[in-house]
């Protein structure tokens, strides 16, 4: 009756540990959201200057229309830098989920070793390797 009580502890300090685990602490969670956020941002504004850069096309002689093909140069330049810095911010955004899950696997591996202590205390680790 003991050990079913013992267990019955075990599982429910498990799933305890499992709901806080799996919970992303506010500040944790902050710096991936204000990334995700400036990526929004630069899209809404690559949207506009897109608008407005097709509005402000003239084609008053040959001057200008050298202008205009260096400004479309110029803004093609910006756009493939942002679409890198948005890679970089993705591949830092992966990063940062990787050592979370890695923390996650590595509070498992603690709490099952925990659980084998509760059950059998006699139990050596290099029996369960």
């Amino acid at each position: 009756m003991k050990q079913n009580y013992v267990l019955l502890g075990a599982f429910l300090t498990f799933f305890l540990v499992m709901s806080t685990v799996t919970a992303v602490p506010y500040n944790y969670s902050q710096p991936a959201m204000d990334t995700i956020e400036k990526i929004e941002e630069k899209r809404t504004m690559k949207k506009t200057l897109q608008i407005n850069s097709e509005n402000t096309v003239l084609s008053k002689g040959i001057i200008d229309w050298i202008i205009q093909i260096l400004l479309a140069i110029l803004h093609l330049i910006r756009e493939l830098i942002s679409f890198v810095l948005d890679l970089l911010q993705i591949v830092t955004l992966i990063e940062m989920i990787i050592s979370a899950i890695m923390q996650l696997i590595t509070v498992i591996f603690e709490f099952i070793q925990a659980i084998i202590d509760l059950i059998n205390p006699n139990f050596q680790r290099s029996q369960l390797i």
